[in-house]
């Protein structure tokens, strides 16, 4: 009886928290699988009995070992091998083998029994979350990853970005400097990724692979740390884990999809969190530069939230911010002409310019009112919403597509003037990134709208 309570312990002692019956199964599990009959099994949501995983797959040999091991260690008293081990187990089960376990459970928040009763990742589909019942601070089981892995199929980027809303909203919020939502940056290096204050995503160019039958230009991972505003911005450490991760991720698929070659592990030296700083429009640098000339004038904004300029992105923005000073102005030179009545509100207003290069320009749409649109490399028009684009041909990236997003109601009172400030912002990247052939919107397509 003492043995079999040892076996069957539910504290840290003997039995690790394992039961009798999770130990049985895996011993029959690990039998069953010498003699090739096995199927996979998967530790419940919390610490349940082992069930056969949501996937067909079978176990690597590899996992297969490791479950072994755990078992020996759970009877032999090796608690926190046992509960290592399993945790990778859990990881590969929930993350399809992409995202490197060993990585995540170095992550501070990985402590404790990792379980995923969630979804699994699917690639271009649901991404995966994993919970840990120590959560770092022993506050209970808590929800502390979440990866994610796609083709450029479905990564369609809107250039009418539904953040940028919020973060002019935080830059001209009236709040001495600070924004709470940081704009994302690029990871620097080789390696085409961004990183904001709590997840990296990175891309990978894969000219002749092949994925569910599929050919594929290009692969994207994401890997993230949810983060509650209590948290506090994530360690350098951290954020490189989160890098490497992501990393791992990509290649992994790339491995899967036959591209050849993946990314190699990433630079060290991220910031522990992005700038949350606005800069004065008229100092602004990197992907904001543009706005310098036009900072001093009433009708543009006096705020900058740049990136840094770096030749291995794919997509790069500026977010620009009006404060309600400047904002309250134009809404009242607006009311004074007679264009809008007393009820035309007074801010904040924001604008956000984006650019996409190479397979994601092949792929650029936007909301335009009833339904979706599309941006076709090589042109350049106008949404019937406030979205425009302009195309040019890049040395280092291929076709690029620029695109212009204004509050709707800001873009009431200054659409004509945009027309010169789209064409410098598109400049001065074609300036960066060595771009010719530029096609710009025309005259007519920067008309004021009706009232």
């Amino acid at each position: 009886m003492a043995a079999e309570a040892g076996a069957r312990g539910t504290g840290s002692g003997a039995g690790g928290g394992f039961s009798g019956e999770q130990l049985d199964a895996i011993g029959s599990y690990t039998a069953r699988y010498r003699e090739g009959i096995g199927e996979p099994l998967r530790l419940g949501p919390r610490g349940g009995l082992f069930r056969p995983g949501l996937r067909s797959r079978r176990l690597s040999l590899v996992n297969a070992f490791c479950v072994l091991v755990a078992a020996f260690g759970a009877v032999g008293g090796g608690w926190l091998l046992a509960t290592n081990l399993l945790g990778r187990y859990e990881i590969d089960a929930a993350c399809d083998g992409l995202v490197p376990a060993g990585l995540v459970l170095a992550l501070p928040e990985s402590e404790g029994r990792i379980s995923a009763p969630g979804d699994t990742l699917e690639v271009d589909g649901s991404g995966c979350g994993l919970f840990s019942d120590l959560a770092g601070d022993g506050s209970g089981r808590r929800y502390f990853f979440r990866a994610a892995a796609g083709t450029a199929r479905t990564a369609r980027p809107s250039p009418e970005d539904p953040e940028a809303y919020l973060v002019a909203r935080d830059l001209s919020s009236g709040r001495p400097g600070e924004a709470d939502t940081p704009g994302p940056q690029p990871l620097g290096g080789p390696v085409d990724g961004v990183v904001t204050d709590a997840a990296v995503t990175v891309r990978l160019p894969c000219r002749e692979g092949r994925l569910k039958g599929s050919p594929v230009k290009s692969l994207w991972a994401k890997a993230e740390i949810p983060r509650l505003r209590s948290d506090g911005p994530l360690t350098a450490r951290d954020r490189h884990l989160l890098a490497r991760t992501a990393v791992g991720t990509v290649n992994n698929l790339a491995e899967r999809a036959h591209c050849g070659r993946g990314w190699e592990e990433p630079a060290e030296g991220l910031p522990a969190d992005p700038p949350r700083s606005p800069q004065p429009a008229a100092r602004a640098e990197g992907t904001c530069a543009f706005a310098r000339p036009f900072a001093r004038r009433a009708d543009f904004p006096e705020r900058a939230f740049p990136a840094h300029a770096d030749k291995a992105v794919s997509e790069e923005r500026c977010l620009l911010g009006m404060g309600p000073e400047r904002a309250g102005d134009l809404r009242y030179e607006a009311v004074h002409r007679g264009d809008y009545d007393r009820d035309f509100p007074a801010g904040p207003f924001w604008a956000a310019l984006h650019t996409y290069y190479g397979d994601l320009a092949d792929s650029v749409e936007f909301w335009d009112g009833d339904g979706s649109a599309s941006a076709p490399r090589g042109t350049a028009g106008r949404g019937r919403t406030a979205v425009w684009w302009a195309s040019s041909e890049c040395r280092d990236g291929g076709h690029a597509v620029h695109t212009l997003s204004l509050d709707h109601l800001y873009a009431k009172s200054v659409t004509p003037a945009w027309a010169r400030y789209f064409r410098a912002y598109v400049k001065d990247v074609a300036q960066r990134r060595g771009c010719d052939h530029l096609v710009f919107p025309g005259a007519e397509d920067f008309r004021p709208p009706k009232r």
